[in-house]
């Protein structure tokens, strides 16, 4: 009851925002994948129950189609729609890219012959949810490609390269906690019919629990993978997080969010680090604020670093300390039912896939706003 009570309040504070896009969950200091404490559409992708509250909606995050990695400077495009039918919520989502297998796939072959399948990969996701006394909700996700025409392999024949996943989400609100469970039903890329990758496990468990006006988090992911038939060379990563989040209203207008993390990581044997096996540990914290202007117009920006941070190589090598210091900033514009969100200035530096900037802090009229979404409720 206190959850529900807490996601009117925070509707109530940003009344014209539909709560939705990846602009704002990483404006306000959060991944583009979804919040365990912060209330977005975008949550559906972590716990496929949260498809109750955000029902009745269509979708739409501009970018390209052959991106390698998704972020605010190169955005992958996405999109889709829920909605209800009696106590059901039914949906649909075209585009939303597993990093962490197209990342390993990448890794498994130093070709291009995986690599350039995995940037065309296509990508659906089918939900599921509803309220029996407890608000449940399911999520399959499927990612592939097959191509015969490309000669990978330099010769005359040509190779056939395929690559596939399918991936399956559960998850339960139950009052003030919310679980989730995500696993891998399938995760191949083969050439030829030599498996070049196969994902041999792959859990992701979190949970959260609403007490004292926060939340607290936790969550849990461990992959095992082969790089390629026969090899008996696995990789493997196991990660562990707990944290504690909060919303606080602030006025009728404004809200207030912050959160501090601890979280570990520990693989071996991949791609993720030139030095095979690693560890890495941090406590993170950050904080941000929502603001509706006018009713048309709702600002919001964050910062976050890294209290602790210290990460170990395959050498036992170690560094701390480093600065992680972010600040984001975000602005979603709003007409009726119809919203319009973007990041604000957000340039690092480098050639991000927009322009090349000279650093951090830069807002430039040539690019004002990047990840670019937009959002209808009917």
């Amino acid at each position: 009851m206190k959850k529900q009570l807490a996601l009117a309040l925070g509707l109530a504070v940003i009344s014209g925002s539909a709560l939705a896009s990846k602009a704002r969950l990483e404006a306000l200091g959060e991944g583009s994948n979804g919040s365990q404490y912060l209330m977005d559409n975008r949550n559906i992708f972590l716990n496929p129950a949260q498809a109750n509250y955000f029902k009745d909606m269509v979708t739409f995050e501009a970018g390209d189609t052959t991106n390698e990695d998704d972020d605010a400077g190169s955005p992958n495009a996405e999109g889709g729609f829920l909605k209800a039918h009696g106590n059901m919520v039914y949906g649909v989502f075209f585009g939303h890219e597993d990093a962490t297998s197209q990342q390993l796939k990448r890794a498994s072959s130093a070709t291009a012959t995986i690599q350039d399948a995995v940037e065309d990969e296509n990508t659906w996701d089918l939900f599921v949810a509803g309220d029996a006394g407890v608000q449940w909700g399911v999520n399959l996700s499927y990612q592939g490609n097959k191509n015969e025409q490309d000669d990978f392999g330099g010769t005359a024949d040509e190779d056939e390269v395929k690559v596939d996943s399918l991936r399956a989400s559960v998850g339960v609100i139950s009052g003030d906690t919310e679980v989730f469970l995500k696993t891998s039903l399938a995760d191949t890329a083969e050439v030829d019919g030599f498996v070049d990758f196969k994902m041999k496990s792959r859990y992701d468990i979190g949970a959260s629990h609403n007490i004292s006006g926060g939340t607290v988090f936790a969550r849990y992911s461990a992959f095992e993978a082969e790089q390629s038939e026969g090899s008996n060379e696995d990789w493997k990563q196991t990660a562990i997080s707990l944290g504690w989040g909060k919303v606080k209203k602030l006025n009728d207008s404004a809200s207030f969010n912050y959160s501090v993390a601890y979280s570990t990581v520990d693989g071996e044997g991949h791609a993720y680090s030139s030095n095979g096996d690693y560890k890495s540990m941090r406590v993170a914290a950050s904080m941000g604020i929502e603001v509706m202007a006018k009713e048309w117009l709702t600002l919001r920006a964050s910062v976050g670093t890294n209290l602790l941070n210290e990460e170990e190589n395959d050498a036992g090598d170690k560094t701390s300390g480093s600065d992680s210091t972010k600040v984001a900033a975000g602005a979603s514009f709003i007409w009726g039912d119809f919203q319009l969100d973007g990041m604000i200035g957000n340039t690092d530096g480098t050639t991000t896939g927009e322009s090349t900037s000279t650093g951090n802090g830069t807002l430039r009229t040539d690019s004002l706003l990047s990840r670019i979404s937009a959002t209808y409720r009917f």
